[in-house]
């Protein structure tokens, strides 16, 4: 029998590319926390906070407000688009009261 041994950081790169090419793929800017939860199959909320805020600090992922995140830098985004996701964040946000 034939063992192997996987550095763990390796596991988690890989499953870092795999999430950020199912970004990739969806041709977005800005996420809402409960879509990267819904797209990455994260139902636990402790585990996807953790997650952002270690792609945050890495510099994978950038922050706008809280629930809110894109791939680019906020200065390269419309501001249009900006306006209406965080329109459509507050709207659910008031949903779910």
């Amino acid at each position: 029998m034939l063992l192997y041994t996987i550095h763990m950081s390796i596991v988690y790169s890989n499953i870092t590319a795999k999430r950020f090419k199912k970004l990739a793929q969806m041709d977005e800017d800005i996420f809402h926390t409960q879509d990267l939860a819904n797209l990455w199959q994260i139902n636990n909320k402790n585990n996807l906070y953790t997650t952002l805020y270690r792609y945050v600090q890495k510099g994978l992922l950038n922050r706008i407000q809280k629930g809110m995140y894109s791939l680019k830098d906020t200065k390269y985004l419309d501001p249009n688009l900006l306006g209406i996701k965080f329109l459509n964040q507050c709207r659910d946000m008031n949903n779910e009261l």
